[in-house]
């Protein structure tokens, strides 16, 4: 009787994350498009921001905050924003969630098939395999994020230099951090090299199995 209430418990168990997992696909989907229409402004109305942002009076807002590196109008009146770099980082955000958008679908269909009761179909193995391998691209595309970030970062404060003269006078000369950086998230990769391993010992297990219900 034992046996069988603990597969009961774990078929509700699966169940319940199998339906929870929709969740995060919808959510990144959400932000995806959200960035799309990010991109959409950015191409359509950035001078009308800029302009925006140009009329907004700083002076008055902030005559006794000054000392604390906020901006002024005098600052900001000759303010440029480019949008290649601003496109580029919501392209790499994009990415992203597409990437997770993967992950989350191959664990959905992996718990879909334990529904099912195919505890031991090939295609389990192959979908924690690709959530490796989906791990270990993300660990790199970080990589490419954070260039994407740190371009536009750089591009920002070399085009409106009164900006960075204005910061580097309240605050400090930061202009030696603001380089172009690269970065492999090493932590990602080595979990994503370890999922990939346990989907290699998944299908190893599989094939063992199978061969065994053929020799019985």
């Amino acid at each position: 009787m034992e046996p069988v209430k603990a597969e009961k418990q774990f078929n509700r168990f699966v169940s319940l994350f199998y339906v929870l997992s929709f969740i995060p696909i919808v959510i990144l989907s959400l932000a995806v498009v959200g960035i799309v229409i990010g991109i959409i402004v950015v191409l359509v109305a950035s001078d009308s921001i800029v302009n925006l942002i140009k009329n907004v009076p700083f002076t008055e807002l902030t005559v006794e905050l000054e000392q604390f590196g906020l901006l002024s109008n005098e600052v900001t009146e000759n303010l440029v924003i480019n949008q290649l770099p601003i496109i580029l980082v919501m392209l790499s955000s994009m990415v992203v969630m597409f990437l997770l958008i993967s992950i989350t679908i191959f664990i959905n269909r992996w718990l879909k098939n334990l529904k099912d009761g195919n505890f031991f179909d090939e295609k389990n193995s192959k979908y924690v395999e690709y959530v490796g391998y989906t791990i270990i691209t993300l660990s790199i595309w970080y990589g490419v994020q954070e260039l994407a970030g740190s371009y536009m970062a750089v591009d920002f404060f070399e085009s409106n230099p009164e900006i960075m003269s204005h910061f580097t006078d309240v605050l400090f000369d930061f202009s030696d951090m603001i380089t172009y950086s690269f970065s492999i998230d090493v932590v990602m990769l080595f979990i994503g090299v370890l999922v990939w391993m346990i989907g290699r010992v998944f299908k190893y297990g599989t094939y063992l199995q199978n061969e065994y219900d053929q020799t019985v």
